[in-house]
């Protein structure tokens, strides 16, 4: 059996609150997996998900009423994960 998906995920960071802390924003999902199974009882799922965020925007001064005194983040950031997973079940 062979499974696959995409989807999107909106981000519930709003932009005037991303920070280094917390740099989210919207996220595409990219999946496929599949099972086998072989004759002695034995089955094997795996899995694969490819996770990218691009052109996340960060501002931030550290606080709202001295720029001076905190400093100032401004920069522009692209993120990628891989998530691999898997599982051998044994029935008897």
């Amino acid at each position: 059996m062979v499974r696959g998906g995409l989807a999107y995920d909106e981000s519930p960071v709003q932009a005037i609150y991303r920070t280094a802390r917390l740099p989210d924003n919207d996220r595409t999902w990219l999946t496929a997996g599949g099972q086998y199974r072989f004759a002695n009882g034995l089955t094997l799922d795996f899995g694969a998900a490819y996770i990218w965020i691009a052109g996340a925007s960060i501002n931030d001064n550290g606080h709202p009423s001295n720029t001076a005194a905190y400093g100032l983040l401004s920069g522009q950031y692209d993120s990628n994960t891989v998530i691999l997973s898997g599982q051998l079940k044994m029935e008897f």
